[in-house]
């Protein structure tokens, strides 16, 4: 049995099976030779070893035939593989060559081009890595200029040139391999280094203008418009407001005309288009005739000079201006802390202002005391004003009045104003007092910024006193109103004292109608509790009706109480622009300001984050024009256009007018152009009498110009832009007549 199955496994193995099978019989024949006593496990065993040598060598033998067969494969593959290496890179070295080669064939400038790199008197010009400038002495305008494809940046010099000598600032961006396809932002980041103006455009030549045209469409905001120079807009800026300049030569041969008829679609519809005629594509800079164009049959100077003048006549005559807003404290006419200041008046001599007040729009409150007229204070009789005593006060107007001083008056019969009360003369001589001072009132209208009707009880606050009630009051201020300018505003001490005259009541308030009411309020408990300590009747119903009737009229008054919460100026703010506070007392109450100045604001506008509350306050009293920006074109008339925001709390509520004036070294002129309105702000001034040359252009709004000097002139709150000198806002730095 076990030798017939060793036979069998034998005839299906391969030689070298067969001589491992005769070794294992000789083995068992010498083992048979001994006693045994399991004979058919050794049979198995034998078989099962004898099975597992012949599958392990089959194996090896498959194993080396396969391994053989995947060697051949590997071979095959990386031979394949090679190939395909070499391919590619040989393509791609084919490829990077060609690139190579490409990228540095291009258009060199000329000699011609390379003699406008030299700076003059006139023109600096500047070169780096990334720019050419050209940067004239005086400009206002300037142009970010995109090279054609594979021209070198250079051959542009003249073209750059020429506009910096027509105040225009040129600045050429250096293109990688000269393709402005590798750096469509080179614009970024050039404006950031030029302060003073914003008349900014962007364009290029050729594919310098298709990627000027594709920058600007992502930067609509940044720029005032586009020039494209023998090249048109892929990108759709159509529904903008650029102003743009398209400029191309009868002859050009590389212009796709048809491309561009289509893309002027893409254009806003007021684009300017001058097609020169005989010039063609390559002399908008200087390089020679490149492959493909038309032959021009003009110089090359002649097409630069044509570019030139388009140019200029349509950018730097047409200006975009922004202005940032200021948070510089200044005083303006009728508005601000006041300087409290008493004026003793008495028959014979009328105390003088120390000249240290007399500054020019600084705002005073005097306090006028005429005490002396009285018989309840001089223990004789009640008189009348002296004329010494009216002289000497007119005396110290006109004082204020040639220093552009401004005034809020108020008279009363407290000696000194040391809240005596009943010390009025009768009423007759009141009215007889106010109709003395008549003259000085309507002479001084411009000086005297409001009247506080004051003269009855402490501190001429009307109240206290006996002869403090409505009745007194209405005949007080019949009398004041027929003494007066129609332009002087008269106010009360308290709200009702209005309305009361007029015949209305707290419950019929809604039904206020009064035409050329110039009737207000002081209030000299401002912020003082919820009635200010006294000035309600209902705050609430009061406050409403006086933020109406206070839009054309002044309002403020000194703050009182530390300790209430209504002086907190986050409380406080929302009603001072409610009620368009205009002035309040820098001395009173002394906590109060110190609190202000001393805590930093803490509320919406982001302008004053981390400066003082009592800052806010002071930029904020009365009106505060901040000028956003200007737009201006020059043919032979200039055209202005400016944008004016009013920040303050309170209005303009006196007549200013406008006026411009044109100051060079050798000339001046003064146009007055009429009244001041924020809803008119566009002007027009005819230059055909202007001698040539360069201006500086100011803007003013003033009561006039006396002795070449606007009287009263606003400040406007937008960063350096005023002249002291001048008195004046200083609009155009660099305005060239020719």
């Amino acid at each position: 049995m076990p030798k017939t199955t060793t036979e069998t496994n034998s005839n299906k193995t391969s030689t070298s099976s067969k001589k491992t099978s005769n070794s294992s019989q000789k083995k068992r024949k010498s083992t048979n030779s001994k006693p045994s006593t399991t004979p058919k496990n050794n049979v198995k065993e034998t078989t099962i070893i004898s099975k597992k040598n012949k599958n392990t060598n089959a194996n090896k033998k498959s194993s080396g035939i396969k391994e053989k067969n995947d060697s051949k494969k590997k071979k095959s593959h990386k031979k394949l593989w090679l190939i395909i290496s070499g391919i590619i890179l040989l393509v791609l070295l084919l490829i990077i060559s060609g690139l190579a080669i490409y990228v540095n064939i291009y258009n060199h400038a000329d000699d011609y081009a390379y003699t406008y790199l030299e700076s003059s008197e006139e023109i600096t010009v500047s070169e780096d890595s990334k720019t050419i400038k050209f940067e004239p002495k005086n400009y206002n305008t300037g142009f970010i200029f995109y090279p054609g494809g594979k021209v070198e940046a250079t051959a542009y010099a003249p073209l750059m040139y020429k506009l910096a000598e027509n105040n225009i600032l040129g600045i050429i961006v250096k293109m990688p391999f000269n393709l402005a396809v590798f750096n469509v932002n080179g614009a970024d980041g050039i404006k950031d280094a030029y302060t003073g103006f914003d008349n900014w455009y962007i364009g290029g030549h050729s594919l310098g203008g298709a990627m000027a045209a594709s920058y600007v469409a992502k930067h609509i905001n940044d720029f005032q418009g586009l020039i494209l120079l023998g090249a048109y807009s892929l990108e759709d800026i159509s529904s903008s407001n650029l102003n743009v300049l398209t400029i191309y030569g009868e002859n050009d041969g590389v212009l796709d005309r048809d491309k561009y008829a289509t893309c002027l679609n893409n254009l806003p519809s007021n684009y300017l288009e001058l097609v020169i005629a005989g010039g063609c594509h390559s002399y908008f800079g200087s390089y020679g005739i490149q492959n493909g164009d038309g032959t021009p049959t003009i110089t090359k100077e002649e097409q630069l000079d044509m570019t030139v003048d388009f140019i200029t006549n349509n950018i730097s005559k047409n200006v975009y201006r922004k202005f940032n807003e200021t948070t510089n404290s200044f005083n303006n006419p009728d508005n601000g802390f006041y300087e409290p200041l008493g004026l003793r008046c008495e028959p014979d001599k009328v105390q003088a202002i120390s000249s240290n007040y007399l500054k020019y729009n600084a705002l005073l409150h005097l306090r006028i005391d005429i005490s002396a007229f009285s018989g309840k204070v001089n223990g004789q009789a009640d008189i009348e004003l002296t004329q010494k005593m009216l002289d000497g006060l007119a005396n110290e107007f006109q004082r204020m009045e040639d220093a552009s001083t401004l005034a809020i008056i108020r008279f009363a019969y407290d000696p000194y104003f040391n809240g005596a009360k009943d010390m009025e003369p009768s009423l007759d001589m009141i009215v007889k007092h106010i109709k003395a001072l008549e003259p000085l009132f309507r002479k001084y209208e411009s000086t005297i910024s409001a009247i506080e009707c004051g003269l009855i009880g402490p501190w001429g606050e009307m109240h206290s006193s006996a002869i403090a009630k409505q009745e007194t009051y209405n005949i007080l201020i019949d009398t004041y109103l027929a003494c007066t300018s129609p332009k002087t505003k008269i106010l009360l001490r308290r709200p009702a004292f209005i309305y009361s005259y007029y015949g209305y009541t707290l419950q019929t308030l809604d039904s206020f109608d009064v035409k050329d009411n110039r009737l207000g309020c002081y209030n000299d408990g401002y912020l003082g509790s919820e009635n200010d300590l006294g000035t309600y009747v209902n705050r609430m119903i009061e406050t409403a009706w006086l933020g109406k009737l206070n839009a054309s009229l002044p309002y403020g008054g000194e703050v009182t109480i530390p300790t209430s919460e209504y002086n907190i100026l986050n409380n406080a703010c929302p009603e001072m622009f409610l009620l368009h506070l205009s002035y309040l007392n820098e001395r009173w109450n002394d906590k109060v300001i110190a609190r202000w100045k001393n805590t930093k604001y803490s509320g919406d506008d982001s302008l004053y984050q981390n400066l003082s509350e009592y800052q806010y306050i002071k930029n904020h009293l009365g009106y505060r024009f901040v000028l956003n920006s200007l737009r201006y074109t020059l043919t032979a008339k200039l055209k202005l256009s400016l944008e004016i925001k009013n920040v303050g709390f309170g209005n303009l509520y006196r007549t200013k007018n406008v006026y411009i004036i044109l100051k060079n070294a050798e000339h001046e002129y003064q146009f007055a152009l009429g009244e001041f309105a924020l809803d008119k702000l566009n002007y027009q001034i005819d230059l055909n009498n202007i001698a040539r040359g360069d201006y500086q252009v100011y803007y003013v709004i003033a009561d006039a110009i006396k002795n070449g000097v606007p009287f009263h002139s606003i400040q406007l709150a937008s960063d350096g832009i005023w002249s002291d000198e001048l008195k004046a806002n200083l609009i155009i730095n660099n305005l060239n007549i020719i």
